[in-house]
């Protein structure tokens, strides 16, 4: 080896050198690199540079730098710094490894070509002050004023080299960055950037795949960066960025915010002769939002956006958007969370689908947005307090026109369709609706609201687990709706409504309250604050002059309402024992125009109602709605009404019980000016009726002036049918007027007079009748028929009384109900006949006697006229006498023991013929 070292001087000199070379440069190279950068930054406050090693690869065009780190003297310090006080100052800036890989190849073709960049364990700080200068580590990495040589000089000294850079990787990055002494900071984990540049004739391009605490970014640009109107052009790809990685750029807000972003989309950016250009297509996705500003927190699974932007500056600032939009599970809390109590807050929850084609013009001072397109809110739920709100489906399909400058104007013309929408209250269904449409829906500002082809299926009101719910409607159509509001006054019009097929259900309690009314007011949700009697005082009072206003100055009209098809009505009277159940058919009900204009215009209507398959209603006519008691007119005709179901309603209030009847009618009602004028024709088939309680029954009674029962036994005919005629007539003005008396004194008048015009009629030529009080209705009176004569004193009937008494046994046999009272009988001149007759028998009696004596004896009597009175007892007794005489000759004739009613016979002051009074 020696020999070999002594024979080669010159190699072996030439390998000592080249191997200290290598051991000595890294170590020269160290120091310069350390002191390149103290002499640059020096003047900036650094006092001392830290370098760890260097690592230099001529071969393979790699530089590696170990723990670079930046020192600075703090003002505390002694100016003469000591080793000792240098090590215990902690770097204001660190760089752990910096490797840069050059491909030396690329030199030879005037191409600096750098591989690959890598930063790990770094930290730098960066400051920026107030005129946009940047720092790292006062170390200015901008110029206020950049020099114009220099940038001709550096322009100059790079021409001829193309600079490209294929892949950057920077592994736990901590910058920071200080504006107006508020400091953000963004710590990367790890981030990779690879395929940076390459090079092209025409553009260069850029591309990146990188990733964001395990989120990608990607990018494909084309950078036209040096035509006269420059342009870049790509496409960008993120998945998983999370907004929490950016909070610290971000000042401190009053709300917190969170979300996912997720892209991907083609994009053109283009500077022109008309500005800015950006047209935009593809998907950008952004997941997991979450929005909190007390009271408020906004939640959304997920917002989606697929389709077109674009924007132009020039003529006027445009933007243009052409795609789909979704908002799956938004959650949306207005008044915020409250743990002790979620039910009485605000809350929405819903998935939103739009169809958008949108353009967006901004010129100067004014806006213009013209939008078509679909809105679909799917799952929409609501609540407030115990109120919530469930909506299946619901479709938007239309153009919006917004324009703002001095005044904002807005209109939209469209249709909408729902399907499935309920509000609820606990076990209360509010309402529902199986599907709602309308064909055209048009809104000018709000101002003015038409609508054309409505349609409502299925439509439920005032529903629970017990009641059936108050109204159900089959379907309900609407032609055309109008709202406009002109100045202070508005105006409703609205077309024909028509409802087929309904359901009706009205269940009145024991306190007379409507329960369905009561279940729809209960579940309705309820003020928390009891107004003060003042408050309330004050409130009714600015209601009243709100709602006169109000009535003032609203006007509104339809054209008609038609109601056909199946329409049952339940209705259940829980006041009675048992409950009156009974169920009616609204067979048609017709109206034609009403219009708050014109309230004193007539409106015709025709209705007709089915009570059973025997029975059923009819009325046609007009009146006037809006002003009831002024114009009314109607022919009404009733057919076949059973009674019997209506007899738990008599029996409570009036104490009679229906054994049997069937009620028919024909009703003419007029009301004009307030004066009901009335012309109502019954017929009466089969009536009988019970009295179950008599001091109810006596009550009615006093309303009539002649007892109910023998009224309506003295109107039937032989088959049991009454014919009555009930006028009713009355003033509607009058304070005293009450429709249930004006009927019960014209149902009054009725009997009386149909009783009298019988009673006339059947017992003519006998028909001097005397109705005592037959217009007098405080107090129930009898019929007081003609009485039976008598020859003075006598016991006996005369042939004309005899002929009186067959027409009564006819009445009776006819009326089966009536019972003749049989009452009087004697007077006083009675009394003086029945003793003249006394005395003419005392005196006959003597002459006889004096006829049968002996001649002696009878010349010497005389005849006496005796004193003779007749007592009450003797009196009475003829009264008695004669009322049997008159009941033994009627059951004679055939009429029924209890169809005559023998009374305790008085004594009468008349001085006429004796008389026994019927009654009935």
């Amino acid at each position: 080896m020696i020999s070999w070292i002594k024979n080669h001087k010159w190699k072996t000199l030439i390998v000592i050198t080249f191997s200290l070379l290598l051991i000595v440069t890294p170590y020269l190279l160290q120091g310069l690199v350390k002191q390149i950068i103290l002499d640059y930054t020096k003047p900036y406050g650094i006092q001392q540079v830290e370098l760890e090693d260097i690592d230099i690869n001529p071969f393979l065009g790699i530089v590696s730098i170990d723990n670079l780190s930046l020192y600075q003297t703090k003002q505390s310090l002694s100016p003469s710094i000591t080793q000792e006080n240098v090590t215990a100052i902690k770097p204001i800036t660190n760089i752990g490894l910096l490797e840069v890989n050059l491909n030396v190849l690329n030199l030879l073709q005037k191409r600096i070509w750098v591989e690959s960049i890598q930063i790990s364990d770094t930290d730098l700080p960066f400051d920026l002050n107030d005129k946009q200068q940047l720092f790292l580590a006062d170390i200015p990495l901008t110029s206020d004023t950049p020099s114009e040589e220099n940038t001709e000089e550096s322009a100059k000294e790079g021409l001829g080299f193309l600079l490209g850079l294929d892949n950057v990787t920077l592994n736990n990055i901590s910058l920071s960055l200080t504006h107006k002494s508020k400091t953000s900071n963004l710590h990367i984990e790890h981030l990779n950037l690879s395929h940076l540049y390459a090079w092209s004739e025409d553009y260069a391009r850029l591309e990146f795949k990188t990733k964001l605490n395990q989120a990608q970014f990607n990018a494909n640009l084309q950078l036209h960066l040096f035509k006269e109107f420059p342009k870049v052009v790509g496409t960008l790809q993120t998945k998983g960025i999370k907004s929490s990685d950016f909070i610290h750029f971000i000042p401190k807000q009053e709300f917190d915010f969170n979300a996912v972003l997720n892209t991907d989309i083609t994009f053109t950016l283009e500077q022109s002769n008309q500005g800015l250009k950006l047209f935009q297509q593809g998907n950008l996705d952004v997941d997991e939002i979450a929005f909190t500003q007390k009271p408020t927190q906004a939640n959304l699974n997920k917002l989606s956006w697929k389709g077109d932007f674009y924007y132009t500056e020039k003529p006027i600032k445009t933007i243009d958007l052409n795609g789909k939009l979704e908002l799956n599970s938004l959650n949306l809390n207005p008044a915020g969370l409250s743990v002790s109590d979620t039910s009485n807050q605000p809350n929405l929850l819903a998935d939103i689908t739009a169809d958008i084609n949108s353009t967006l013009t901004l010129d100067n001072q004014s806006i213009n947005l013209k939008h078509s397109g679909d809105l679909r809110v799917k799952n929409l739920q609501g609540g407030y307090q115990n109120l919530l709100a469930h909506l299946e489906q619901f479709n938007w399909k239309g153009d919006v026109n917004l324009t703002s400058d001095e005044k904002v104007t807005f209109d939209s013309t469209g249709n909408i369709s729902l399907k499935q929408l309920k509000l609820t209250n606990n076990k209360v269904t509010l309402l529902n609706a199986g599907s709602a449409s309308i064909k055209e829906f048009k809104l000018n500002n709000t101002d003015s609201i038409s609508i054309n082809d409505f349609s409502l299926q299925q439509f439920t009101l005032a529903k629970n687990s017990n009641l059936p719910g108050l109204v159900t409607l089959q379907k309900l159509s609407l032609d055309k709706a109008n709202y406009n509001k002109e100045a202070d006054k508005v105006f409703v019009d609205l077309g024909q409504l028509v409802i087929q097929g309904s359901e009706t259900h009205i269940t009145l309690n024991k306190e007379g309250q409507i329960k369905e009314i009561n279940t729809l007011l209960s579940a309705l949700p309820n003020s928390e604050e009891k107004p003060t009697s003042e408050t309330k005082a004050k409130t009714e009072a600015i209601s009243k002059a709100s709602n006169t206003q109000e009535t003032d100055n609203l006007h509104y009209q339809i054209a008609s309402l038609k109601v056909m098809g199946n329409n049952p009505i339940y209705l259940v009277n829980e006041q009675l024992k048992p409950a009156l159940k009974k169920t009616l058919k609204l067979d048609q009900l017709i109206l034609g125009k009403v219009a708050s204009k014109k309230p004193t215009n007539n409106t015709a209507f025709n209705l007709k109602v089915v009570f059973d398959e025997f029975s059923h209603l009819s009325s046609q006519g007009s009146f006037t709605p809006l002003q009831p008691t002024k114009a009314f007119n109607a022919q009404t005709q009733l057919d076949g009404l059973s009674l019997l179901e209506l007899s738990p309603l008599t029996e409570q209030t009036v104490g009679y019980h229906i054994k049997s009847g069937q009620l028919s009618a024909e009703l003419e009602t007029t009301i004009k000016d307030n004066q009901i004028d009335a012309q109502n024709k019954l017929h009466l088939n089969k009536l009988e009726l019970e009295s179950i309680n008599n001091d109810k029954s006596k009550d009615l009674q006093k309303s009539f002036p002649i007892p109910l029962e023998t009224g309506l036994a003295m109107l039937q005919d032989k088959n049991d049918n009454i014919e009555l005629s009930l006028p009713v007539k009355g003033d509607l003005n009058s304070p005293d007027f009450n429709i249930s008396d004006v009927i019960t004194i014209a149902l009054g008048k009725a009997l009386a007079g149909a009783t009298r015009s019988y009673l006339l009629l059947a017992l003519q030529p006998f028909g001097a009748i005397a109705l005592v009080g037959e217009y007098a209705l405080d107090k129930a009176s009898a019929i007081t028929l003609q009485s039976v004569d008598f020859d003075y004193g006598k016991a006996t009937l005369s042939p004309k009384m005899q002929s009186y008494l067959g027409k009564m046994k006819v009445l009776l046999s006819e009326r089966k109900a009536i019972q003749i009272k049989l009452c009087g009988g004697v007077n006083e001149a009675d009394r003086r006949a029945l003793q003249q007759a006394a005395i003419k028998s005392a005196i006959e009696k003597q002459a006889k006697q004096n006829a049968n004596s002996d001649k002696t004896t009878q010349d010497g009597k005389k005849i006496v006229v005796p004193d003779i009175s007749i007592s009450n007892p003797q009196l009475l007794e003829l009264g008695a006498e004669r009322q049997k005489v008159i009941k033994r000759y009627l059951l004679k004739l055939g009429a029924a023991s209890k169809q005559i009613v023998i009374c305790k016979p008085q004594i009468s002051k008349e001085t006429k013929a004796g008389q026994v009074k019927l009654t009935i």
